[in-house]
């Protein structure tokens, strides 16, 4: 079929195999399409509109609930890293209290996710793990521009609405709302648990009256240190700047370094415009 232009095709765990005898130099056998027509083109940019779920090239577009499970498979179960890649919302999805196994389990995400102003709602991680939250672990990029809206997260160390390990990834125009309620031992946030290491900008924490960050970290009646905090558990050192935060959550902690927005904050860090 010829007069066609084909783009903004995603493929999904795709293998392509033949035995043409023109086949010289795989030129009739692809991904997309095994010969394009002369009077057919695929894509303007092919690198960029044509785009697999193993984030090697591309910008990967989530749409669905179903789309997410399987970004979240191709980090967890894959080992799919997203490296310098960008992964982007499309629309709004509601994860309606399913039990959610954290992005980035394992070896982590370190990508950008960019949920382009849509919001994920309804998150539900029960259970006594580390690490957990809608992201587990972020690594060197970036979460943006995204609104978790309803939120029950329980865990023991690291535990956040948006992730429980946000580590060196900056997190831009983050909006965490409606009724939450976050629950561990510690490292305990209402957006990032433990290992806030970059730049956290325009950060808000808008939820209803009966929402709540808790953290209990006395255990068979030895006293730990308990890092809990309305944002960020636990802030590492290093020369970052907090700017436009803002929290209206109630914090509750049985021991020490319990803060409306951090529960620690570590030297040379900067704090501007805190609510």
């Amino acid at each position: 079929a010829e007069g066609n232009i084909v783009k903004n095709v995603t493929l999904s765990y795709t293998s392509v195999a033949g035995t043409y005898a023109d086949n010289k130099n795989n030129e009739n056998m692809n991904d997309i399409v095994g010969r394009v027509g002369s009077k057919s083109s695929v894509g303007a940019n092919t690198a960029d509109d044509i785009t697999k779920d193993d984030g090697k090239k591309g910008v990967t577009l989530i749409t669905n609930l179903e789309e997410l499970l399987a970004f979240a498979k191709s980090v967890n179960v894959d080992g799919v890293t997203y490296a310098g890649k960008t992964v982007m919302l499309g629309a709004d999805i509601d994860l309606a209290n399913m039990e959610w196994t954290p992005i980035g389990t394992g070896a982590g995400f370190y990508g950008t996710f960019d949920g382009q102003g849509h919001t994920i709602s309804n998150l539900k991680v029960t259970g006594n793990k580390s690490t957990v939250g809608l992201f587990a672990n972020t690594y060197n990029g970036e979460i943006k521009n995204l609104t978790v809206e309803n939120a029950t997260v329980s865990g023991r160390l690291n535990v956040g609405v948006v992730a429980g390990n946000p580590y060196t990834s900056k997190y831009t125009n983050i909006t965490v709302k409606g009724h939450v309620e976050v629950n561990g031992f510690a490292y305990v946030g209402g957006v990032g648990g433990k290992n806030a290491y970059a730049n956290w900008t325009d950060v808000t924490v808008a939820v209803d009256e009966t929402s709540y960050v808790n953290a209990v970290s006395t255990e068979n009646g030895v006293a730990y240190r308990t890092y809990v905090g309305g944002v960020v558990g636990f802030n590492g050192e290093g020369g970052h700047t907090f700017k436009n935060i803002t929290s209206n959550i109630d914090v509750i902690g049985d021991v020490c370094d319990i803060g409306g927005v951090f529960g620690i904050a570590h030297y040379d860090n900067k704090f501007e415009n805190i609510t």
